[in-house]
């Protein structure tokens, strides 16, 4: 069984169902809030919770990790506008258990709540700045859903996220966690989700710091408005009053 840490803040109705959808798992869910009022949904649905300030994204994310030290099981990180199928995490963990340290993905479907749009995104293809520099970063997977192995997480005291900007220092959290696995020489496997008929669908409410049309620069952004109704009728089933687990009907 391992754990996954989301970290929640505001954004109530979307976590809300984020975290239904989580609570089917065979689990650790660890939610980290920053506000009482954060903490309500996941109190109510009997999931781990930690209290850690905002200010500090870093602090707040590898506060997550230090509570799921206690399990002695691999650990994802995943965020609260993330819905990732459990059978990626059930793939990842079987890696896991045969050497590999990490295991990410490396596409997604992006959904726009407020216009209901759908696309697919294939991953990073182009050129963009880091704290390496302007570098590529193709074959690097998206920072939510990378599961990773005690192993890995002892070698750097459960801290995988680290500032690499002193003046900035939650920014590249994602390249952080894979500058700590290159350093203690982990092993990193990706796979594209579109290989194995995993789902991962990253809702966008409006109010992030990478907003929906920021990724529509990329030329692998594929419409894929032919089957959103499945997402969308998968997503509308999320609500509290649901006591049997939520259906799988959103595979496409």
């Amino acid at each position: 069984m391992i754990s996954i840490v989301i970290p929640i803040h505001g954004r109530r109705e979307l976590t809300e169902k984020v975290l239904i959808h989580y609570s089917s798992f065979k689990a650790n869910i660890i939610c980290v809030y920053s506000e009482e009022n954060d903490k309500i949904i996941p109190s109510r649905m009997g999931l781990h919770t930690v209290k850690f300030a905002n200010d500090s994204l870093i602090d707040k994310f590898n506060a997550g990790f230090h509570y799921a030290k206690q399990f002695n099981r691999p650990v994802a990180i995943v965020g609260s506008d993330d819905i990732i199928s459990e059978d990626f995490f059930i793939y990842a963990e079987k890696r896991i258990e045969n050497g590999i340290d990490c295991v990410g993905l490396l596409d997604c479907f992006m959904v726009n709540l407020p216009t209901k749009e759908v696309y697919y995104w294939g991953g990073y293809k182009d050129e963009q700045e880091s704290y390496l520099g302007v570098v590529s970063r193709e074959g690097e997977s998206i920072g939510a859903g990378r599961v990773f192995s005690t192993n890995f997480l002892e070698k750097i005291n459960y801290s995988p996220f680290t500032a690499l900007y002193e003046d900035r220092p939650d920014w590249c959290m994602d390249e952080s966690n894979l500058a700590q696995l290159a350093r203690v020489g982990c092993t990193v496997e990706n796979t594209y989700l579109a290989k194995h008929g995993f789902r991962y669908w990253n809702v966008k409410s409006g109010k992030e710091i990478n907003p929906f049309d920021a990724f529509k620069i990329y030329p692998n952004f594929i419409d894929v408005s032919d089957y959103q109704f499945r997402f969308w009728e998968y997503f509308d089933s999320l609500k509290v009053e649901l006591k049997e687990k939520p259906s799988k009907k959103w595979r496409i």
